[in-house]
C-alpha cells in the first residue's frame, strides 16, 4: 500500500501567508494521568501539496479537562487533515471555519469510529468515518500482485485496472452501507484513490523507463481539482521523481546562452577575461567543443549555488518535454522545496530567489512559500548561534536553549563517547543514530522529542548520534537542529570516528536506536525506534524501575 512519512515542525503564525484557516478544537474525555503521560499533545497535521513524503504537524497541548484548540493554514478550499492522539489517528477534512472533534478515552480501543464530529463538514466527517471503519475489514489492495497483473499494458490500461482495484472497497461500502454518500464524501474518496492509481503509474513509468501519455493528464491530474488530500501530495512527489528518472541515460544540458547568461550572474570569482568570454557566448548562444571544458571549469567552482542552478534548468526542461505546463510548475517547485531540506539557509534563499519568479500557480507558490517560510525561519538568531560554536572542538557547548553539541577533532569515536557519558552517570540514556540526509531519519529525530515531555532529566537522557560531514555539510546540520528545535545531547562525529563509536553502542549500520544502563553500558541494541513510542515507553518504565 501506499505510504507516506511523518516530519513534525512547530508552525508559527508568523510563517502562515494563507489567508484563510481553521479552528480545530474538541476534547479528550476520561483522560487519565497515563494517557496524558504517553501523549501530552493532540497532533493536528496537514499536508503540503510540494511535500509528498511529509506532514506538516502542530502539537496542541491538552489542558487538564483534555480540551485542546490548535489553528491551521488553509491553501485549498477542502484540505484533509488528520488529528493523532497516542497510537489513535483519523482523517478529516477542513475548510475555513470552525471545526470540533471530540473523543472518549475509554473507547478508544473498543469502538471502531470513538470519534465525533462537530463544525464545517460535520456531517461528511462523520460519513468519511464510518466508510474508513468498513474499509479496514477489506482485504487491502495488494500492489505486488497488482503490478504482476499489470506488467506490461499500457499507462492507460494500468490506469483504469488499478484505480478500479483502490475504488473496490468503496462500491462495496455504498451497495452494503444503506446509507445515502454524501457528495462531497464521494468527491474526497474518488480523489484519493485517483491519486492513488496516479503514483503507481507514476512508479511504473519510472521502473519501466516509459512516457506516460498527454492524454491521461486529466486522468491522473485534473486541473483545479478543489480538495487536498495525502494521497495527491504523495502523488505529485512521484510526478516529480517520474520526470527526474526517465530516460537516465540521455543527456540534457541548457543551450549555451542561458548557461552563460547564469554563469555571468552566480559564477564565483570571475575574471575579466572570462566575464568577457561569456558575455560573447551568451550573445552568439553557441560556443566550440574547447569552450565547452572552459564552462566547464567555471561551473565546477560553484557546486552548491551555480550547479544547484544549472540543475534546476536543466530538470525544467525535461519536465516541459514530458508532462502538461501546469504540472510543470508543481514539478519545478516541488525541485525547490526538497532542495530547503538539504541546503543551508543561503542556499535555500538563492533557490527560492530564484525559482519562484518563474512560478504563475497561485497555489503552487503559496504551497512554495510556506515551505520556504519554515526552512529560514529566525535565520538571524541561528547565524549567531552557529557563529558562537567553536568549528573543531565542542565538549556540551550549547548550540541553542536545550540543544547541547559534543564534538572533538583529535578524540577517537569510543572516547567522545565516553567523555559524555562521564557526564551522564545515573540515568538511561535513549541514543539515536541519525544521518540529516535521509527523509525517514529525519522523520525519527522528530518523533524521539517525545521522550523529553514523557520522562524528566533525572530518568532519561536522550542522545543523537550523527555524521557531521565537510564544514558546509556540518553548519548545515547545526542549522537544521536549531531550525526544528531538537533538544538534547548531539554528538557529531566524524566519518574517522564513526566505526569505534557504532561498535562500543554494538551497532550493525548507521541507523538505529540503543538504550544505555546507568553504567553506561548498552541494556538493548537495535531497541524501538521513536515510532514506535508505546512499545518504547514500557521498556523504558521496566528499566527505569
Amino acid at each position: 500500500m501506499l505510504r507516506y512519512l511523518l516530519f513534525i515542525w512547530l508552525l508559527a503564525p508568523a510563517a502562515w501567508a494563507q489567508t484563510d484557516s481553521v479552528l480545530i478544537s474538541g476534547r479528550i474525555r476520561n483522560l487519565t494521568p497515563q494517557l496524558y503521560r504517553q501523549s501530552p499533545n493532540v497532533l493536528i497535521s496537514r499536508n503540503n501539496m510540494l511535500r509528498s513524503e511529509a506532514e506538516l504537524i502542530r502539537p496542541a497541548p491538552l489542558n487538564p479537562d483534555g480540551t485542546f484548540a490548535v489553528k491551521m493554514p488553509l491553501v485549498l478550499d477542502q484540505e484533509e487533515m488528520s488529528l493523532a492522539f497516542g497510537p489513535v489517528r483519523t482523517a478529516f477534512l477542513a475548510a475555513p471555519g470552525t471545526l470540533t472533534i471530540n473523543l472518549d478515552a475509554d473507547s478508544l480501543f473498543r469502538s471502531a469510529v470513538p470519534f465525533t464530529f462537530g463544525g464545517v463538514n460535520a456531517q461528511v466527517n462523520r460519513q468519511f468515518a464510518r466508510y474508513k471503519a468498513f474499509e479496514a475489514r477489506q482485504s487491502p489492495v495488494d500492489a505486488t500482485r497488482l503490478s504482476e497483473q499489470v506488467s506490461g499494458q499500457s499507462p492507460a490500461s494500468v490506469f483504469s485496472r488499478v484505480y478500479t482495484a483502490y475504488a473496490a472497497p468503496f462500491r462495496k461500502f455504498r451497495q452494503q452501507g444503506g446509507e445515502a454518500v454524501f457528495p462531497l464524501v464521494e468527491q474526497w474518496i474518488s480523489n484519493t484513490n485517483r491519486y492513488n492509481a496516479a503514483s503507481f503509474v507514476y512508479d511504473m513509468a519510472s521502473a519501466e523507463n516509459r512516457k506516460i501519455p498527454p492524454t491521461l493528464t486529466d486522468s491522473l491530474r485534473p486541473a483545479q481539482d478543489p480538495i487536498l488530500t495525502a494521497a495527491r501530495a504523495v502523488s505529485v512527489g512521484r510526478l516529480a521523481s517520474y520526470v527526474v528518472q526517465h530516460d537516465p541515460f540521455q543527456t540534457y544540458s541548457l543551450p549555451v546562452g542561458r548557461l552563460a547568461s547564469l554563469m555571468l550572474r552566480y559564477g564565483r570569482d570571475l575574471t575579466d577575461e572570462e566575464k568577457s568570454r561569456l558575455a560573447g557566448w551568451q550573445a552568439a548562444n553557441s560556443a566550440r567543443a574547447s569552450d565547452m571544458r572552459y564552462l566547464q571549469r567555471i561551473l565546477q567552482r560553484s557546486p552548491d549555488t551555480l550547479q544547484r542552478l544549472v540543475s534546476f534548468e536543466t530538470m525544467a526542461d525535461k519536465a516541459r518535454s514530458l508532462i502538461d505546463t501546469p504540472s510543470v510548475q508543481m514539478v519545478m517547485a516541488t525541485w525547490l522545496a526538497n532542495g530547503f531540506q538539504t541546503s543551508s539557509i543561503r542556499n535555500s534563499r538563492l533557490l527560492y530567489e530564484y525559482g519562484r519568479p518563474q512560478l504563475t500557480d497561485a497555489r503552487v507558490i503559496q504551497s512554495l512559500d510556506e515551505l520556504y517560510n519554515l526552512a529560514v525561519a529566525d535565520s538571524a538568531r541561528i547565524r549567531r548561534a552557529i557563529a558562537g560554536i567553536n568549528p573543531k572542538t565542542n565538549d556540551n557547548a550549547e548550540l541553542a536553549t536545550g540543544i547541547l553539541i559534543s564534538e572533538s577533532s583529535t578524540q577517537k569515536g569510543g572516547a567522545l563517547l565516553e567523555t559524555w557519558l562521564s557526564r551522564n552517570r545515573s540515568r538511561l540514556v535513549y541514543v539515536l543514530l541519525w544521518t540529516l540526509s535521509d527523509e525517514e531519519n529525519r522523520r525519527l529525530a522528530a518523533l524521539a522529542q517525545q521522550l523529553r515531555e514523557q520522562y524528566a532529566p533525572g530518568e532519561l537522557s536522550l542522545l543523537y548520534v550523527t555524521a557531521q560531514g565537510d564544514a558546509a555539510e556540518r553548519e548545515q546540520l547545526l542549522e537544521y537542529l536549531i531550525r526544528n528545535n531538537l533538544r538534547g545531547d548531539h554528538i557529531l562525529a566524524t566519518a574517522s570516528q564513526l566505526p569505534e563509536l557504532m561498535g562500543r553502542l554494538g551497532a550493525g549500520q548507521f541507523t538505529g536506536a540503543f538504550l544505555l544502563n546507568r553504567d553506561g553500558k548498552t541494556a538493548r541494541a537495535n531497541t524501538f525506534l521513536p515510532d514506535n513510542n508505546a512499545q518504547l515507553t514500557k521498556l523504558i518504565d521496566r528499566l527505569l524501575r
